[in-house]
């Protein structure tokens, strides 16, 4: 049985700016009078406008993209569990991508998994089992996980760029449990540094029925919504003067090209996906706009 988890993102309260006087006309009773009432009116005018007060609408969009750090600092990696303890009679597995290279093949992905004990008793005879060899580097096997005892373990997956089930199977001293390790879109991208011209020429070129987009409503800083989009893409963050957040990949297996471009304005996210890839690139915008609306 294969469940999958989601993390939940920690919205910032959004802080209103102060709201912008507006300059009422005044009747002078005289001309000294008049003169008094144009003065304050240029004053306070003058003074509304030297604060360059901006709503947090503008001030989000005007920020450069360029000064947010990608990945962001202190943002753990998400988990997601595979192995129910109560279906593994007390050995729970969740899996992580810590992004780190593949031994092997270049084409695999390093895939973590964290077992842990939760009887008072030890588990012995860990092994992970799976009918690809070629495609699968199993964890080596664990004479004995001690009770409440908790053991961490990579093994290497080529997923050949494709969302299909991986078959594994898990034996214990006490019992055998069989898995489908369904990847992370996400995950089978390795980060790509093109320029900014680099990138517009590329998506150009990646347009038509090679480009998806679509637009929809979230409730993020543009901070917020850069953390849960390192959180889904393994790839590199694009410099750019525009507004949009530019980024680009690879997949690991045939090493195509992937571009992401966001751009947040009023509540409101475009995303725009190219890549030659088109069933890729409509899948992996799906789980963006999941992600981002969750």
């Amino acid at each position: 049985a294969e469940y999958m988890g989601t993390v939940k993102p920690t919205v910032k309260p959004t802080v209103a700016a102060p709201p912008q006087q507006s300059a009422g006309t005044t009747q002078p009773k005289d001309a000294s009078n008049g003169l008094i009432d144009l003065l304050g009116l240029f004053e306070s005018t003058d003074m509304i406008g030297g604060a360059n007060v901006l709503s947090p609408t503008q001030s989000s969009t005007t920020t450069s993209t360029n000064d947010i750090p990608f990945p962001p600092p202190a943002t753990p990696l998400p988990t997601w569990p595979l192995l129910n303890r109560m279906i593994g009679l007390g050995l729970q597995v969740e899996v992580q991508y810590p992004r780190t290279e593949g031994i092997g093949s270049k084409s695999m992905v390093t895939v973590r998994f964290r077992l842990q004990n939760f009887l008072n008793a030890p588990i012995n005879d860990i092994q992970m089992r799976c009918d690809d060899k070629q495609s699968v580097m199993c964890f080596e096997p664990i004479s004995t996980l001690t009770a409440n005892g908790t053991i961490s373990c990579n093994t290497y997956i080529d997923f050949h760029d494709k969302m299909q089930p991986v078959k594994l199977t898990i034996t214990t001293s006490g019992g055998e449990f069989p898995l489908n390790l369904m990847p992370k879109i996400g995950e089978i991208l390795i980060p790509h540094k093109p320029s900014a011209d680099e990138f517009f020429a590329l998506q150009k070129k990646l347009g038509g029925m090679h480009e998806n987009h679509r637009k929809f409503s979230v409730n993020l800083t543009t901070e917020e919504l850069v953390v849960k989009l390192w959180q889904t893409l393994h790839v590199a963050k694009v410099p750019s003067s525009t507004k949009q957040l530019l980024f680009a990949g690879r997949t690991v297996s045939n090493n195509t090209i992937v571009l992401v471009a966001v751009e947040l304005a009023d509540g409101q996210c475009k995303c725009t996906v190219n890549t030659e890839n088109m069933l890729f690139g409509v899948m992996l915008l799906d789980d963006i706009k999941t992600t981002l609306t969750q």
